[in-house]
């Protein structure tokens, strides 16, 4: 994410979530921590989902994601079905 992406984000995202926006799909660590910084009570209102490229390979990985506040993840592309089916796929 770019400054001026960050600054574009910064600027909006209080108002589309106090319009009643649900949550936020985070492709990569700066957009996560752009969501992180907001007001606690914001956060609060808000779902944040990992896309496929915050990687989340296996249980370990999904939960550092939600030590940082990711609620939902996608699975990985690259896993096969032995490793789909060996990991944790709530949420």
């Amino acid at each position: 994410m770019r400054n001026a992406s960050m600054r574009f984000y910064q600027d909006r995202i209080p108002e589309l979530i106090h319009r009643g926006i649900h949550g936020f799909v985070v492709k990569n660590y700066e957009s996560l921590q752009l969501l992180r910084e907001l007001n606690p009570d914001l956060l609060e209102k808000i779902s944040i989902t990992a896309d496929h490229n915050l990687y989340s390979y296996n249980d370990s990985a999904k939960e550092e994601l939600a030590d940082l506040g990711v609620d939902y993840d996608t699975i990985p592309l690259e896993l096969n079905r032995k490793e789909i089916f060996g990991r944790n796929n709530k949420n």
